[in-house]
């Protein structure tokens, strides 16, 4: 009885390997190695944001891969590009500068659109820089110095061109479990 078994539950172990396991490493091992390597992950679909009477257009980071690769090893970022970073339910949000070449500005953003807080964040900088609020749903990384030049500050709402914030495009990604 149990020689029949063992090679039914080898059977049913190497199934479960080739279709989630293998996959799964793959993929993280992909993002590890990138950042490893220091190569940028690849251009992200974009959303076109007016903030105040700004227009910006922002990478639109969901997956757990792409949130935590960010713009690490981004060599450069136009005046008027970001990153949106699409945290999920709302929490206090927590955001560093590992691996991170450019001097950035985070905006955190609640479920509305509003910014909530804005911090500078200096490149390769590993100390976290934590909202005050729990209410963040959204993050924002902008070129540092941009908010300030283009008078930005916590209260105002930002408007997508498609959609609002909390529905598609602009849908956080649930978290994985």
């Amino acid at each position: 009885m149990i020689s029949a078994f063992v090679p039914l539950a080898s059977l049913a172990l190497r199934r479960l390997f080739l279709l989630f396991l293998l996959p799964a490493s793959l993929w993280f091992g992909g993002i590890l190695h990138a950042q490893e390597s220091g190569q940028p992950q690849p251009l992200l679909p974009t959303a076109a944001l007016e903030i105040g009477s700004a227009h910006v257009t922002a990478e639109l980071a969901r997956t757990p891969a792409q949130l935590e690769a960010g713009l690490m090893f981004r060599p450069h970022m136009d005046d008027n590009a970001g990153m949106l970073f699409m945290l999920g339910p709302e929490e206090r949000a927590t955001f560093w500068m590992k691996n991170t070449i450019l001097p950035l500005s985070v905006a955190y953003i609640d479920r509305s659109g509003t910014i909530a807080e804005i911090y500078d964040m200096q490149p390769f900088d590993t100390t976290p820089i934590f909202s005050r609020s729990d209410k963040i749903m959204y993050a924002l990384e902008m070129n540092q110095g941009w908010f300030v030049l283009n008078k930005i500050a916590p209260g105002t709402v930002i408007h997508p061109s498609v959609g609002r914030f909390g529905q598609p495009p602009l849908t956080p990604t649930a978290p994985a479990p």
